[in-house]
């Protein structure tokens, strides 16, 4: 339809097949192409007679693909008759064991005792930058957890300018952070360099000893780009044994 009114119009238009990744290796897209190979998969996304094919433009990077069981879950035992607590009583889920770990790590190499060799001095919690993908229980519960040991927070969010004021009232782990870069205000994106370099520059903050964990892999490289250390996040596991490998997490470290 719109092919037809473009050129009703006068104007150029041409077909372009949207089957290159830029983010993927040949690995996963092998697996994607093959999922949708099946019938059943395809109904509703390859049209009739059609095959679908990927391209990386990642050609020659390495790539694995790991296909895990689902998580059962698990039936919560009986509860108690009420009785007001003597503790505090937190949520203990994968997500708040996660946030405490990162938190604790966060925590304990901000505190004075942990050298940043490149810049001669110690390493400061401006340093240190933690983006997710979406604003899920994880996401509430790290914040929580470093606010908890006095870290210094600040985020980078694409919202729109008109609609980031009615989502603070909306979500209250905004005021959580200690500094905020809007997207929609500054007229800048992620994974673009100059939305990261606006909050170094906003909050005094050096991006080139700045650790940024990230799920999304054009963030993480556009973070790279302005000389960020960079983790791409993939798995809670992969991560802790990322840290535990550099001597950054205890190895008992929860996951």
């Amino acid at each position: 339809m719109f092919g037809r009114e473009v050129r009703d119009a006068g104007e150029i238009w041409r077909e372009v097949a949207l089957n290159v990744s830029f983010r993927s290796t040949p690995p996963v897209l092998a697996l994607v192409d093959a999922v949708f190979a099946n019938p059943l998969a395809a109904s509703g996304v390859v049209a009739p007679g059609e095959t679908l094919t990927h391209l990386s433009d990642r050609a020659g990077h390495a790539g694995r693909v790991e296909l895990w069981p689902l998580a059962p879950s698990v039936d919560p035992d009986p509860p108690e008759p009420w009785s007001v607590p003597a503790d505090n009583l937190r949520a203990h889920g994968a997500a708040q064991r996660l946030a405490e770990a990162l938190a604790e790590w966060i925590a304990g190499q901000t505190d004075g005792s942990a050298p940043l060799e490149s810049r001669g001095r110690k390493l400061r919690p401006g340093d240190v930058l933690v983006l997710v993908r979406r604003r899920n229980a994880f996401a509430r519960a790290l914040l929580r957890a470093l606010k908890a040991r006095g870290v210094p927070l600040y985020a980078i969010t694409n919202f729109a300018a008109d609609t980031f004021a009615e989502v603070v009232a909306r979500f209250e782990f905004f005021a959580l952070f200690d500094g905020i870069v809007v997207s929609g205000t500054e007229r800048l994106v992620k994974p673009g360099p100059a939305i990261f370099q606006r909050l170094g520059e906003r909050y005094g903050l050096d991006l080139r000893h700045c650790l940024f964990v990230d799920d999304v892999l054009a963030n993480v490289e556009g973070a790279r780009a302005v000389g960020m250390t960079a983790h791409h996040f993939t798995s809670a596991e992969r991560l802790r044994a990322e840290l535990v490998m550099h001597g950054l997490l205890p190895a008992g470290a929860a996951a």
